[in-house]
């Protein structure tokens, strides 16, 4: 080899390297901007479902950085169940396409209508919940989530089904149409979701011993400068990080016993947190 050649081979491999680091480079800054936005609109469904306003809020910007350590858990297991059966389904179904399963099938009419019926059915479904939302309100409000999701899935299909308008729009764009706001969609209702949860179990109650008074609540949310509490009669209220002397955990946390020990007492192999064993064996 030449030493032209030599010369050549390194500036190929400089080149490689560099596009390597600058796709890392922009997908790093890619998935940091859209977590941030994630968090942003997850801090935006937990007030919302608290009744608080969004903008009246006393948070900064470190704080909405800091969310995606309170939507990751809650998102990912479902991300990895949703994973784990695609994989199970693409191992059952021999990883054939869609048309390779319809072209291999007895009647491939029938198998078409058959893969395709549940597209039909949650369709049918997504305008329906909309619908009963309108209808009756607040009882129907997981449906109004849904509901959003499913019609905008419809409704970018049909849009982007054209041929026109498919060719005129790069893969990226549409594939961002399609998914994104579902995604924004979703993060909003994990956020309402987790207010409401978080208001309903009372599990965790702790001290608080302020600088004036020592009352009893229930911490929602601890941000940069503030604690969001629930006090009585079901009052939120924002604590100054600075008014809070000391937290204490009233009421521990219950560990999970197993299921058989739900159904009946006399399963349970454990005994729950602070009770005694009555010496039977």
């Amino acid at each position: 080899m030449t030493d032209s050649q030599k010369s050549a081979t390194g500036e190929t491999r400089n080149t490689r390297a560099t596009l390597f680091f600058e796709r890392i480079g922009l997908l790093g800054g890619t998935i940091a901007s859209l977590s941030m936005i994630v968090s942003v609109v997850y801090d935006w469904g937990f007030f919302t479902a608290l009744g608080i306003s969004f903008a009246d809020a006393p948070t900064t910007l470190s704080d909405h950085i800091q969310s995606w350590l309170v939507w990751l858990p809650i998102v990912a297991p479902s991300a990895a169940v949703v994973l784990g059966i695609e994989l199970l389904t693409r191992r059952i179904e021999h990883g054939m396409t869609e048309d390779e399963i319809i072209a291999s099938s007895y009647s491939p009419v029938r198998m078409r209508r058959f893969r395709n019926s549940p597209y039909y059915f949650v369709g049918a479904m997504g305008p329906i919940v909309l619908i009963l939302w309108v209808l009756f309100g607040e009882i129907f409000i997981n449906g109004l989530y849904f509901g959003l999701l499913i019609c905008w899935f419809i409704f970018t299909g049909w849009v982007f089904n054209h041929p026109t308008v498919r060719d005129r729009h790069s893969y990226l764009f549409r594939w961002s149409v399609h998914w994104l706001p579902p995604v924004m969609i979703l993060a909003f209702y994990f956020g309402s979701m987790s207010a409401g949860r978080d208001f309903s179990l009372g599990e965790y109650k702790i001290n608080v011993r302020s600088i004036s008074s020592t009352k009893n609540v229930e911490i929602l949310r601890s941000f940069e400068r503030w604690v969001l509490v629930r006090e009585k009669h079901n009052a939120i209220a924002w604590i100054p990080l600075e008014d809070i002397g000391r937290i204490e955990l009233v009421q521990t946390p219950r560990p999970f016993r197993g299921l058989a020990c739900i159904f009946s007492k006399h399963w349970c192999l454990q005994q729950p947190t602070g009770e005694l064993s009555d010496g039977k064996g």
